[in-house]
């Protein structure tokens, strides 16, 4: 079964000369059979034994089993050629002392990948007489005991070769002798190799005999069969002293000893007695009669009369590739898991230690994380449903810009189209439009400026009430908007003048002149005038009044959320009442903007952008820097104009001036109008100005005519161009970029003097139809926000986001598309992108900052792995002698290690869930969605280190030899 060629082991001390503990050794074992390996300490016997077993390394030769030879082994198969055909029983025993005697037993046989069986442990503990102590653990045994619980686990595995060190060493002269019956009972099926001191009962029950010594065999001798002992025994008398038997022969054929009679040995000059030559004198005078009986050489015998022989033993079996399988351990979960958590009860402060800073790094990430994966749109669908809110503002914009220091988004406005887009597709939509209202603006900042607000226009006032969720106050009180001049308040702007306790009062003009009212409830707002202007207007009297005639509150559940107004992070006090309430719009009754008297003129406007260090976006309608277009109803009666054609125009004596100008005198203005738009004779232009103040028209008339000849019902182009001045911090310079599109073509059908008229402009009179439908439509200039109503489902509401995401447009370089934005977030400037910006950044920072952490965290892992490795050292070393892999290993130290990782991770779960939880209801918005992904991020990143944490100083670990672990070396 079992060959040994050639095997030699040095060892090669770090300090002093190598050792040869075996030099050259040749073996053949055979199958079965009780094989004694004899010698000194030092003399080889257990390093012979550990390298058959695979325990330590080989420096030289090989060992051939089955066919096999171990120079075609890697280091996983001496484990697996240990856990398939080795059963090891230790001197010390060397079983597991925190497992019960069926625990250590059932292991050997679980590592075979068996079923852990109880009836099968039963019966190998019957066959050592350990039936009855199945559940005890072994600090409850005697040392007998244990060696049988060592033999039981090593026959529990069914191996074919026993390897026994010194298995009585520890045991007294009875129970050693129990425990070589056995073994000698288990010879007869197995190969068993013992290593002892002990040669009586080497002799007794031996079936050969290698006696060692300094690395080197010097004898090996098998037992006689029982025929050849009894015949040698009765062989003839021999008178002739002469003729005794002498134990062995010299290089001249002469005896090393000769029995003279009964009393006299005659022993050959030089030579020394050895042991068995005093066994065969002593055996061979306890002849009662006297008699001499010789042995033939080569033969000796003990004084029990057991006779030995030379070994000629050659094993010529021949093996097939079949004969020789292997079978790869596997650590049963269980045992696994609690050798591992064992661990856990050493170093409670390095422990305690690794699990906060584990926590801290995996916290550090998972906030990164939540930053870093922050989707606005989700968080504000969650914001609103936090807030009992379920309707989402709609606008049109492009983001032109992702630097949180510099961005900007032009918004563009909705048109007639894009109200009829959002009403086939959502349904029910509302629509809201610019307004200023500077009394109201005077309340929160100062009386030089009409700050921009969003006013809301509904047909039935209770359905605006349902569909945004609203409530009215003063309850029993207000009301809804029932005529063109009554507004009502949100919650929000009541909720500031309260804190405020006064109201401005106006003059005439609707200019603040000073002046408060007390107010003290909301009772106290009723009927109070706000005068409000359409953004843009340049007329200072052009207003209207308003009455409040109600305030509106958002029926969503705002208790936890007061906080905010203690929160530096939001800045001024009217953010932080901002956030707590859902809805920031006025409401109107629908026409109020029809209604709106701005000098018997109906005015649209169009100027759009947002700024950041100077840089603006705005519309322009030919040379006109803010867009007015005038009905013929705004055309004096006396003109005598017919009415206007769909796409006819009239335009002002103000923008014939400017644009004769700009032709004529192109030096001055930095270059023509047009140049499309050449005038035919310069000479005859110039003859209508002041010749020293080109700038005056002398001739209105004349320049009428002219301009009437040239470009009466010829097209006019309706262009739009944007203006973009972009700001160079490093130059401090500003840089302009413009371009221009055609939107329409239009016919000049005359000209109205303005130039009596006290406001100005570069406008154009158009038709009602043209004014209210395509004009409208094509500047884009309508309306500022539309609502649509949520269903409260996130997946389903997202998929309302990508419907309108998906709806773009090209406006001059910007792709403009609708965004949902919810109420709440869309004032003071978009509070939901800011956010978005802050986080990402924050998030970026966080992200290095936890990797930082886990760097410190894993090489603290690692260090306390190899403690608990230090720790349990010799524990490995037994399972890796009875089969265990270093992947075993692994699994133990794994299990220590993740069990602190899944310790952190879930607190860092609770912990972070917590914290989203309580920011989110503080800042009344969903910034910290903690959710699947970052649990499953969290369990990866655990997964990763305790891996690298425990791979490093496991297969540091894995390098040293069995045996040195087995002996805390």
């Amino acid at each position: 079964m079992l060959r040994t060629v050639n095997l030699t082991k040095i060892y090669r001390p770090k300090k002093g000369s190598p050792v040869t503990a075996l030099d050259s050794i040749n073996l053949d074992l055979p199958e079965t059979g009780l094989v004694f390996l004899l010698g000194k300490s030092g003399s080889g016997k257990s390093t012979l034994l550990n390298l058959i077993g695979g325990l330590d390394s080989i420096t030289s030769g090989e060992i051939v089993v089955k066919g096999r030879s171990s120079k075609d082994f890697k280091s996983v198969d001496f484990d697996s050629y240990r856990n398939t055909y080795v059963g090891f029983i230790f001197q010390e025993f060397h079983i597991l002392e925190e497992y019960t005697v069926g625990q250590n037993v059932s292991l050997a046989l679980g590592l075979q990948n068996k079923k852990q069986d109880p009836s099968a442990v039963l019966e190998i503990l019957k066959k050592v007489g350990l039936e009855e102590y199945m559940q005890r653990k072994p600090g409850e045994l005697s040392g007998g005991q244990k060696q049988r619980v060592s033999i039981a686990r090593a026959l529990i595995k069914n191996p074919d070769l026993i390897l026994a060190d010194e298995p009585t060493g520890a045991l007294d002269s009875a129970t050693g002798e129990q425990v070589f019956d056995l073994l000698r009972g288990l010879s007869r099926e197995k190969l068993v190799i013992v290593v002892s001191h002990d040669r009586e009962n080497a002799e007794r029950y031996a079936d050969r005999i290698i006696e060692l010594k300094d690395g080197r065999i010097i004898e090996d001798k098998s037992r006689a069969d029982e025929s050849a002992a009894s015949s040698y025994a009765a062989a003839p008398y021999y008178a002739a002293p002469s003729s005794a038997f002498g134990g062995g022969y010299g290089s001249d054929s002469e005896p090393n000893y000769k029995i003279v009679d009964v009393s006299t040995v005659k022993v050959r000059r030089g030579y020394r007695l050895t042991a068995d030559d005093i066994q065969n004198i002593n055996y061979l005078l306890s002849n009662s009669e006297g008699v001499v009986a010789p042995f033939p050489q080569g033969f000796t015998a003990n004084s029990r009369g057991t006779v030995f022989k030379q070994t000629e033993y050659r094993d010529t079996k021949v093996y097939s590739p079949g004969d020789f399988k292997l079978v790869k351990s596997k650590l049963p979960m269980k045992i696994g898991l609690s050798m591992g958590l064992s661990g856990l009860k050493l170093k409670k402060i390095r422990l305690a230690f690794t699990v906060f800073l584990t926590f801290i790094a995996l916290t550090t990430f998972a906030v990164a994380d939540v930053l870093n994966s922050y989707d606005y749109v989700t968080a504000d669908l969650k914001s609103s449903y936090g807030l009992n809110s379920y309707v989402a503002g709609v606008t049109k914009k492009a983001q032109a810009g992702n630097d949180l220091l510099n961005s900007y988004a032009p918004s563009f406005g909705l048109s007639n189209g894009d109200i009829s887009f959002l009403k086939e597709t959502f349904g029910e939509t509302y629509v809201s439009y610019s307004l200023q209202c500077r009394t109201l603006y005077d309340m929160f900042y100062s009386t030089n400026y009409s700050s921009e607000y969003n006013a809301i226009e509904f047909d039935d006032p209770d359905a605006a009430l349902e569909f945004f969720d609203l409530q009215l106050l003063p309850q029993g009180i207000g009301r809804m908007p029932q005529n063109y001049d009554e507004i009502v308040l949100p919650d929000f702007y009541a909720k500031q003048i309260l804190d405020a306790g006064m109201f401005p009062t106006v003059d005439e003009y609707g200019n603040p002149n000073g002046k408060y009212d007390v107010i003290s409830k909301y009772e106290d707002l009723l009927g109070k005038s706000l005068y409000c202007y359409i953004p843009n207007n340049n007329y200072a009297n052009a207003t209207q009044s308003a009455k409040i005639v109600g305030i509106v509150r958002g029926k969503e559940d705002l208790a936890g959320i007061a906080a905010l107004q203690s929160v530096p992070l939001f800045g001024s006090s009217v953010t932080q009442s901002l956030l707590l309430s859902s809805v920031a719009s006025l409401f109107v009754k629908k026409g109020f903007f029809d209604e709106f008297p701005l000098i018997d003129k109906k005015t649209v406007t169009s100027q759009v952008g947002e700024n950041w260090n100077s840089a603006t976006t705005s519309k322009r309608l030919c040379s006109q820097t803010i867009s007015e277009f005038y009905n013929e109803t705004a055309l004096p009666e006396s003109s005598g104009f017919a009415p206007l054609g769909k796409k006819e125009v009239i335009v002002t004596m103000t923008f014939v001036t400017e644009f004769v100008r700009k032709q004529v005198f192109p030096d001055y203005y930095g270059g023509t109008y047009d140049p499309d738009y050449t005038l035919p004779n310069i000479s005859e232009y110039r003859d209508v100005f002041d010749d020293e103040y080109y700038w005056i028209v002398v001739d209105v008339p004349r320049l009428i005519e002219l301009f009437m000849r040239d470009f009466g019902n010829r097209p006019l182009p309706l262009d739009e161009t944007y203006v973009l001045y972009n700001y160079d911090q490093n130059s401090g310079q500003s840089t302009e970029t413009r371009e221009t599109y055609q939107v329409d073509i239009l016919t000049i059908k005359g000209v109205y003097d303005d130039s009596g008229s006290n406001y100005r402009s570069s406008a154009m009179y158009c038709s009602d139809a043209y004014f209210s439908g395509e004009l409208r439509d094509l500047l884009g200039i309508s309306f500022a926000n539309a609502y649509v109503k949520l269903s409260g489902d996130l997946n389903a509401d997202k998929e309302i986001v990508k419907k309108l995401a998906e709806k773009k447009e090209t406006i001059s370089q910007y792709s403009a598309e609708f965004q949902t934005q919810l109420e709440l977030l869309t004032i003071n400037n978009g509070i939901s992108a800011a956010v978005r910006d802050l986080t990402n950044m924050l998030g970026k920072v966080l992200f290095y900052v936890s990797l930082v952490f886990m760097v410190f965290s894993g090489l603290l892992l690692m260090n306390f792995i190899g403690i608990s490795i230090t720790h349990k050292r010799k524990e490995i070393g037994i399972l890796r002698a009875i089969g265990a892999r270093n992947l075993d290993a692994f699994k133990i130290f794994f299990s220590e290690s993740i069990a602190i990782g899944l310790a952190s991770a879930a607190l860092t779960c609770v912990v972070t869930l917590l914290l989203s939880i309580s920011a989110n209801a503080a800042m009344s918005f969903s910034l910290f969605n903690f959710g699947l992904r970052q649990v499953g991020l969290l369990f990866l990143l655990v997964l990763i280190i305790c891996s690298v944490g425990t791979f490093v100083p496991v297969r540091r670990f894995a390098k040293k030899k069995p045996v040195d672990a087995i002996n805390n070396r």
